[in-house]
């Protein structure tokens, strides 16, 4: 008896979740969280640069200029230059404080975290993170296009559209790489598989990041209590003027800390693309800019031999990024994890450390329309020689703190070279089409291949037994 098929339900199937809906989930959901950390962002910049602008102001300056020199401060901290115009010079300069930058970013995430800390989508915690970052480079923008100065016949203002642009590609893209580093969040086996190769350079590069503003105090300090040529340049400074270098140290931390870290790297310090105005001053008088160099010209030109701490600085900065990629690295289950992460570690210093001087160096450009002069440079640390001699002694270094941490001894270097040379081995199979089958068992511990019979190969089968003959009843 056959049993009796149950009719399907009335009415339309229900809707299964499907690729359809991830628009809506990107764009629509989360909008109270996308607003209060787009309010954390926003108003912590503003907040410290409202602080350090109060703490450089000298006498003289109004208060709408003390504003103006916030929406400087503000607007630079995730790269928009800061623009002169409507006089006889022309030009901008790109001084990103760091230490306002990191401070923002490490709030924002923190605060992000726990916005977001019920969603279960990485598609809606995407979305968070992109209109977090949209909202806070409106405000900016704002900010920029309605505060300016005007001193000596020139406007000053913060680029408008610098502040909108940049701000929402960084914040965005910073939110983007925290919502990668949550494994909870990740379905997809290529993005989980993505997320345990990059947790530990990335939570390396950014202990390095949140250890240069505590680098580049302790260099300024150094100089200052130590330094012999520093005390020529503020003999004559009041009150007034010491509140604005400190406030200003404070600001420009994180850019010395990258400094003073390439300097106890090997690497250069000073001043680069000056060419035309150095053939300008020759000219006229001969006159020649010190363009800079490595420590040894600081210490010996300048008599600061309080720089000679960077040669402590670096190697510290560097253990402490690699310990932390190892903590990060031991997260993940596999065996080479530590190895591969300190690897990854070290090989990712070959593009973030030209993208850090990039943010760390101070750029400027001007135009002089009477005499048609067109002047561009900037103060930093060179971003070649820094990435080269910061990658060779950040190998030196991530050896030194994976045997020192028993992440690197023999059993896992094997493991991590087996591993690779698996990885290798399906590669080149895959790229041949060469697909080996596997073995088949046979009873009495051997295997058959199945590949062609040879003296190697399977035995030959027995022959069939044939049926005993005579009359079958």
């Amino acid at each position: 008896m056959v049993s009796p098929v149950a009719p399907p339900p009335a009415g339309p199937p229900p809707a299964r979740p499907g690729p359809s809906r991830w628009p809506r989930r990107l764009l629509v959901t989360g909008w109270p969280a996308s607003v209060v950390v787009a309010g954390a962002a926003a108003g912590m910049t503003l907040l410290l640069s409202l602080l350090l602008a109060l703490a450089m102001r000298q006498p003289g300056m109004s208060g709408h200029e003390t504003a103006v020199l916030m929406s400087l401060l503000a607007g630079g901290a995730f790269g928009a230059d800061g623009l002169v115009g409507g006089g006889e010079v022309s030009g901008g300069v790109g001084a990103i404080p760091l230490t306002i930058t990191l401070v923002v970013l490490a709030i924002a995430v923190w605060v992000f975290r726990r916005a977001t800390s019920r969603c279960r989508d990485a598609v809606v915690a995407l979305g968070v993170a992109i209109r977090a970052g949209l909202l806070t480079g409106l405000v900016l923008m704002v900010v920029a296009l309605s505060l300016r100065a005007s001193v000596g016949g020139s406007t000053i203002r913060a680029s408008a559209a610098g502040a909108f642009l940049l701000t929402f590609v960084g914040l965005a893209g910073v939110l983007a790489v925290a919502v990668l580093l949550r494994r909870d969040w990740l379905r997809s086996p290529v993005a989980r598989a993505l997320h345990d190769r990059v947790r530990a350079p990335l939570v390396g590069l950014a202990t390095m990041l949140c250890l240069l503003p505590f680098a580049g105090a302790i260099a300024a300090l150094a100089v200052l209590v130590l330094g012999g040529g520093t005390s020529d340049y503020t003999a004559g400074y009041g009150a007034t003027e010491w509140r604005g270098i400190v406030a200003g140290s404070i600001a420009y931390a994180g850019n010395a800390g990258l400094w003073a870290v390439t300097l106890g790297a090997g690497g250069r310090v000073g001043l680069f693309g000056l060419d035309d105005l150095e053939t300008l001053l020759r000219a006229v008088s001969p006159i020649e800019l010190p363009t800079g160099g490595r420590l040894g010209w600081f210490t010996g030109t300048f008599h600061e031999p309080g720089l000679w701490v960077c040669v402590v600085l670096t190697p510290a900065v560097l253990a402490l990024g690699a310990y932390a990629a190892v903590r990060a690295a031991r997260s993940v289950s596999s065996a080479p994890a530590p190895v591969r992460g300190l690897a990854l570690w070290v090989l990712s210093l070959l593009a973030a450390v030209p993208w850090a001087t990039r943010l760390a160096n101070v750029h400027v450009h001007a135009d002089v329309d009477d005499f048609g002069i067109h002047v561009g440079g900037g103060l930093g640390a060179s971003g070649l020689g820094a990435t080269f001699l910061l990658l060779g002694y950040a190998a030196v270094v991530a050896v030194v703190v994976g045997w020192a941490t028993a992440a690197l001894d023999r059993r896992s270097v094997r493991a991590a070279a087996t591993a690779l040379g698996a990885r290798l081995q399906q590669t080149g199979g895959a790229t041949r089409g060469v697909a080996r089958p596997p073995a088949a068992y046979v009873p009495g511990g051997t295997t058959r291949g199945a590949g062609p019979p040879g003296p190697s190969g399977p035995p030959p089968a027995s022959p069939p037994t044939r049926p005993p003959s005579g009359p079958q009843r």
